[in-house]
């Protein structure tokens, strides 16, 4: 069986892992430690929330507590972009 991991500093044993929603490993701190960082810059982006490897957004129960404040503004910041698109007549160019 292969193995996907995230972190390339450590071994996997070394600390706690998680196996996230998409099924990669990761240590627990190094996803932590991603999700509380947060955005590089005054840009909004939500990559911080997803896996390393594949892109997908990570979700584990052991990370619902730190991710649930940024996939509520996640949600929020959809919900408005969609609400302006709707306001300016451009539902059409929503892909």
């Amino acid at each position: 069986m292969t193995t996907n991991k995230v972190c390339y500093t450590e071994a996997l044993g070394a600390a706690p892992c998680v196996r996230l929603g998409c099924g990669h490993l990761t240590h627990f701190h190094c996803a932590r430690d991603k999700i509380e960082a947060g955005y590089s810059s005054t840009r909004i982006s939500f990559a911080f929330m997803e896996c390393a490897l594949c892109r997908e957004a990570m979700s584990h129960p052991a990370l619902a507590e730190q991710l649930s404040p940024h996939q509520a503004l996640a949600s929020d910041v959809t919900r408005m972009a969609l609400e302006r698109l709707r306001f300016d007549h451009l539902e059409g160019d929503i892909a």
